[in-house]
C-alpha cells in the first residue's frame, strides 16, 4: 500500500495487477487495485474491481463503501449502477456508520418520511 499511499498510483496500480495475478482469490488485492484506478481516473476498471472483491467477500463494509462513493460520483454517467444497494449493505454490515445511513436516507426520500412518523 505504501506506493499508494505515497501518490505512486501507477506503481502501486502495478504491484495490485501482480498481487490479483498471483492469488486471484484475494479480495483485499481488487479493493486495492480498485483505489489505484479511482486515482488514476479509471473508473469503468476499478467499479468492476470492487464488485470482484464483493464477490470473494460479501462481508466487507469498506468494499460496498468504496463502490457506493464510487457510484454515487458517477450517477449521472452510471444510472444503471445506483450507489443505494450498496450503502445499504454497508448499513447492515456496519451499522455505525453514519454517512452511509445517511445516503440511504437522502437517496430513499420516502424511507427517511417514514423514520420521522
Amino acid at each position: 500500500m505504501c506506493h499508494f499511499e505515497t501518490g505512486e498510483s501507477d506503481q502501486a496500480l502495478h504491484c495490485f495487477t501482480r498481487a490479483v495475478t498471483l492469488d486471484t482469490g484475494f479480495a483485499p488485492a481488487y479493493s486495492n487495485r480498485a483505489n489505484c484506478l479511482r486515482a488514476l481516473q479509471k473508473y469503468d476498471e476499478a467499479d468492476a474491481d470492487l464488485t470482484k472483491a464483493i464477490e470473494l467477500d460479501d462481508t466487507n463494509p469498506k468494499a460496498y463503501l468504496a463502490r457506493a462513493k464510487l457510484r454515487d460520483t458517477m450517477s449521472i454517467a452510471w444510472p444503471s449502477r445506483p450507489p443505494l444497494p450498496d450503502y445499504a449493505r454497508v448499513v447492515q454490515l456496519w451499522p455505525s456508520h453514519e454517512g452511509s445511513l445517511r445516503r440511504v436516507l437522502a437517496l430513499s426520500p420516502g424511507l427517511a418520511l417514514a423514520a420521522t412518523h
